[in-house]
């Protein structure tokens, strides 16, 4: 069943290409505005995240994360995107706005470890890679993956719904949101990575690299 799915998605990758490099510039395009944003924050703003993610690392060498809470929360997050991603791909104006939810997405990681690496240095830049790299491995391409699905669903909702009857529109949708099921099973493989790989990968950094 993976080599069917791998295959299929080879194909679709290949076929849908230039909406790949799209949706990847658009995420990483918000990547790097995340990380410039960081350098324009106030002093005081910069003191209270600095001051938040201190209580962070003291909690994370304490007590810990409470594992459950971070798996609800990252599902909670991550499949409220999917599913907005999901609905504008029902729109015939979800292009645009598919791009514009990824290249927040891009912003939001990109101001997190932009601010981890302003804030802590080396430090810094060994806490996001091993707080934020996990997760991400499997989030980033279901995230692009299900961009690209729903910008294409969007565009033949435009030009290709009248070749088909209501049989075929129907097939056509039940196709899609599978295609989207499917994505969130790798979602909930994101959230356990950041419940459960993250906080141990994080607690060696904080352990040999004293914050």
């Amino acid at each position: 069943m993976l080599k069917s799915l791998k295959k299929i998605w080879l194909s679709h990758f290949r076929d849908n290409l230039w909406l790949y490099l799209l949706v990847l510039a658009c995420l990483v395009l918000g990547v790097i505005m995340g990380t410039v944003t960081v350098k324009l924050l106030s002093p005081d703003e910069a003191l209270e995240l600095g001051e938040y993610l201190s209580s962070f690392i003291v909690g994370l060498e304490g007590i810990g994360l409470d594992q459950l809470t971070v798996v609800r929360q990252s599902l909670y997050n991550n499949f409220k995107t999917m599913g907005l991603i999901w609905f504008l791909g029902l729109t015939v104006v979800g292009t645009p706005l598919i791009l514009i939810l990824l290249f927040v997405e891009g912003f939001t990681l990109g101001f997190t470890a932009g601010f981890l690496v302003e804030a802590k240095g080396i430090q810094g830049v060994l806490l996001a890679i091993t707080g934020l790299t996990p997760p991400n491995v499997l989030l980033l391409p279901a995230l692009i993956t299900a961009g690209v699905l729903g910008i294409t669903f969007s565009i033949w909702l435009v030009k290709g719904r009248q070749e088909l009857g209501r049989s075929g529109i129907l097939q056509q949708f039940l196709a899609y949101s599978l295609s989207m099921g499917i994505l969130g099973m790798v979602i909930v493989g994101a959230g356990l990575l950041e419940a459960y790989c993250s906080p141990v990968l994080m607690k060696l950094v904080i352990s040999y690299f004293p914050f």
